[in-house]
């Protein structure tokens, strides 16, 4: 196994904050299987029967009590300071900052409104960070939010626009009114239903940089960023799945030692979706139709916008600490009906 070129993209740092915690804590719970859901005294739906019953979920505790842009702020805030904590000292000088963030549909007339950038501006603004505006990216999730700010910090690490690039999302389901959007689409799991999802919410940031900046600095890489692909497509459930993957897969190495990272979250829409791309790359990838899954809803709940992010975290921590079970890991994001996002990542020695 060869050590990663001067030129490819590695993973340096992750950093987290979830229903589980922070991101050594969170990955370690999340791979013994354990869970914190509980109901949420806050948040109630109609059952069939007519009487209230409790949504279950996965809340963070240290973001109780907020809401909107100050609850994101809270939940990515924390993420940030956890990488920030756990990387060492990361020079700010070629330093830029992609954030994939949720902003009020037009619909939505409660105050404040914001946007992503400006929840970006913010979050550094409060970090221990010293960087130009112009060095923090906010990127509005409409769907492959994670993909683009990921595939837009490649290009500038690539390019020397900078030499190291703190990229991350943060969503939450946790809203009142986003619960009951959920329970009105029969998407929310309950009593009553029991394929839906469990709503969550969190943050979660990666440090990537060029293998060379990373040894420069005496840094060991975590993990090896392989491709990032995003299709936009209405085709059949699997298709647009199927093709991201497939992408993904072209423009990279073999694929011994495949394993799944999926954002299946308790749907049948999602599990559907999932399991018509293994079929349809049965034949060309039997590798991806055979890996081992992980799903780490289970364990975090869906945490929407956030999901692909914890997920790369989480592969990231597996080959970092050695219990990985494969070379490399395949993680697969379906954020909405339109897009998909597959994102390869190897062991950082190959």
């Amino acid at each position: 196994m060869a050590s990663p070129g001067p030129n490819e993209i590695v993973v340096t740092g992750i950093g987290m904050q979830s229903s589980l915690g922070d991101a050594v804590t969170a990955c370690a719970a999340a791979r013994a299987g354990l869970s914190l859901a509980r109901e949420l005294d806050d948040l109630s739906v109609m059952a069939d029967d007519g009487s209230e019953t409790q949504v279950v979920g996965h809340p963070v505790e240290s973001a109780a009590g907020f809401r909107g842009i100050g609850k994101l702020l809270n939940l990515a805030g924390a993420a940030l300071q956890d990488l920030l904590e756990k990387s060492g000292a990361i020079p700010t000088a070629g330093l830029g900052i992609y954030l994939s963030a949720p902003e009020p549909g037009a619909e939505d007339d409660r105050p404040p409104k914001w946007t992503a950038q400006t929840l970006c501006s913010k979050l550094v603004a409060r970090a221990p960070l010293t960087i130009e505006s112009a060095s923090c990216i906010g990127i509005a999730d409409d769907g492959a939010g994670f993909g683009t700010a990921l595939l837009q910090a490649v290009e500038a690490l690539r390019t020397n626009r900078f030499q190291h690039c703190i990229v991350g999302s943060v969503d939450s389901l946790l809203e009142s009114e986003i619960v009951d959007w959920l329970d009105r689409c029969d998407r929310l799991k309950t009593r009553d239903r029991p394929d839906g999802l469990r709503p969550s919410e969190g943050a979660a940031f990666v440090l990537l940089e060029r293998h060379d900046s990373a040894a420069a600095r005496g840094v060991e890489p975590m993990a090896v960023l392989s491709g990032c692909e995003v299709v936009e497509s209405r085709d059949a459930p699997g298709d647009a799945l199927a093709s991201a993957i497939t992408r993904v897969l072209a423009n990279t190495g073999p694929t011994a030692g495949l394993w799944l990272l999926s954002d299946h979250n308790g749907e049948t829409s999602s599990a559907e979706d999932l399991g018509h791309a293994r079929v349809r790359l049965s034949v060309q990838h039997p590798d991806v139709a055979d890996a081992p899954l992980w799903s780490p809803a289970e364990s975090f709940g869906d945490t929407a916008g956030a999901a692909g992010t914890i997920a790369l975290c989480a592969a990231a921590a597996a080959f970092a600490r050695g219990y990985a079970p494969g070379s490399t890991a395949l993680v697969t994001f379906t954020p909405n009906d339109d897009s998909r996002v597959a994102i390869r990542l190897d062991g950082a020695r190959r």
